[in-house]
């Protein structure tokens, strides 16, 4: 088993197709299957903002709106560069 990367299912193919192990094998026989993996920026830990989460979020959230519910948004800092987000997770 091997694993690629690529930026979308066309460069996966042209790795795939381009490795010398497998000249003469058909990709459709080599390809098992190929994950689209999308990332979301992280909010970044040392400028997060907490604020209390309105009606419409909790609903949202299915979590009880008489409850009180604690979320962050961006902020903006030297460390992530005045966006508010630093790195990524799938």
């Amino acid at each position: 088993m091997d694993i690629s990367y690529g930026t979308g299912f066309g460069g996966i193919v042209g790795r795939i197709s381009g490795t010398p192990d497998q000249i003469g094998i058909s990709i459709a026989d080599s390809v098992v299957g190929v994950l689209a993996q999308r990332l979301i920026r992280k909010l970044c830990p040392k400028c997060k903002k907490p604020r209390e989460a309105t009606k419409d979020e909790k609903e949202l959230l299915k979590y009880p709106v008489d409850e009180p519910l604690t979320i962050y948004e961006p902020g903006g800092c030297s460390m992530c560069n005045e966006t508010g987000f630093f790195g990524r997770t799938g």
